[in-house]
């Protein structure tokens, strides 16, 4: 495009931009109306309380393990075996 061109381009688009954007304006007309209702706002909770953890060792589950795994090996051995 020659530079000729270009600026008429670009002069019509901005031009077009501007009577585009002024038409679409709402047009206000006299003050507006006094507000009757009182607004306020009041906090629902002031503060969120976290919940605690249980006081519980953490790895018992682990330490009861080989016991409750030999438990259910014998239990699985007992059923297993037919009585004759």
């Amino acid at each position: 495009m020659r530079p000729q061109q270009l600026k008429l381009l670009t002069i019509t688009a901005a031009t077009a931009t501007v009577m585009l954007t002024a038409g679409c304006e709402a047009k206000v007309y006299g003050a507006a109306p006094p507000n009757k209702i009182a607004l306020t706002v009041v906090p629902v909770v002031t503060a969120l309380e976290m919940p605690e953890a249980p006081a519980a060792e953490p790895a018992a589950a682990l330490i009861r393990a080989p016991a409750a795994a030999a438990s259910l090996v014998a239990l699985r051995f007992s059923i297993a075996t037919p009585v004759s």
